[in-house]
């Protein structure tokens, strides 16, 4: 049995959200680049307003993207998480009450130098902070969830 106190910060909120993050980008992206290009044509006369504001639609909802991660950052970061790590499941204590997870309901585990990120689902994961986790522990948690063929276990 193991244990373990995360507090989350910054940096672990916007490793979880990443991927979520780099779409938000790219849809602004393009809906930048669909307006410079919208107006342009709209210069020449060979398109029409309704053009621009399809592409303006992608901007907002990357920015409205933008600003719900944000939101979700004020909310979680400074909190603290408590887990043990036993045999076959890791219970984590939360302000809001305690959950007990079994390693094989894991959907994925992502992990870097000091963060482990453990998904019970496509978008949910529980945020592990790695420096103050015995390797073990880490070792014990990965290869309980190597026993699914399904498991996604990816180094970042």
């Amino acid at each position: 049995m193991w244990t373990n106190q995360t507090t989350i910060n910054k940096q672990n909120f916007l490793f979880l959200n990443k991927k979520t993050l780099n779409y938000v980008y790219l849809t602004i992206a393009i809906g930048l680049i669909g307006v410079v290009c919208g107006i342009f044509l709209t210069i020449l006369k060979t398109t029409f307003w309704f053009t621009i504001v399809g592409f303006s639609a992608l901007i907002l909802g990357g920015l409205y993207g933008l600003i719900v991660v944000f939101k979700s950052q004020k909310k979680v970061i400074g909190s603290t998480l408590l887990y043990t790590f036993n045999e076959t499941d890791f219970t984590v204590k939360t302000e809001q009450g305690e959950s007990v997870i079994s390693y094989i309901s894991l959907t994925k585990i992502l992990q870097d130098d000091k963060t482990l990120l453990l998904f019970i689902s496509k978008n949910q994961a529980y945020i592990v902070d790695k420096t103050n986790l015995d390797s073990a522990c880490i070792e014990h948690i990965t290869l309980s969830n190597l026993q699914k063929d399904y498991a996604d276990i990816i180094q970042e």
